[in-house]
């Protein structure tokens, strides 16, 4: 086999935002997976459609308002939904023999936000993570966080 072809397939970092390509933001810079035809591809037609019906300036502002909290909605799909909050969250990975996966959020930080909208709606992410991890996220604000 050809020893580069990993290599090939692999996100290139790149420290530069650079404009028409579908990228997850990390600060100033960003991961580039130019290699695999881009993210675009694997990005939700719901969450695309949600963005632009929040950037059409001609859009009811609740319907803005709706589409834009969407687009930054927490991954329910891959979080943990039982009961005991944090300790819960962690009996129920031990049980599995799995990791767990605390993320601790805050309203106020547009990153907690991103990381929603970039990282962990990311189909990829989320299949990675259901299949191994348990997802536990909380707000910093509550007794938990």
């Amino acid at each position: 086999g050809d020893p580069h072809a990993a290599a090939r397939t692999m996100p290139r970092w790149n420290a530069s935002n650079q404009q028409n390509q579908a990228s997850a933001s990390f600060g100033t810079a960003n991961w580039d997976d130019q290699t695999v035809g881009g993210t675009a591809a694997t990005r939700s037609s719901a969450r695309i459609a949600a963005a632009n019906a929040a950037a059409d300036p001609t859009t009811e502002p609740n319907n803005s308002a709706s589409a834009l909290a969407k687009l930054f909605e927490p991954p329910v799909a891959i979080m943990y939904k039982g009961t005991g909050g944090f300790q819960g969250a962690k009996q129920h990975a031990l049980e599995l023999d799995r990791f767990l996966i605390v993320n601790i959020q805050s309203g106020d930080e547009f990153a907690s936000h991103a990381l929603n909208r970039d990282v962990w709606a990311d189909e990829v992410v989320q299949s990675a993570i259901s299949s191994s991890f348990v997802f536990y996220q909380v707000a910093y604000d509550t007794d938990e966080g």
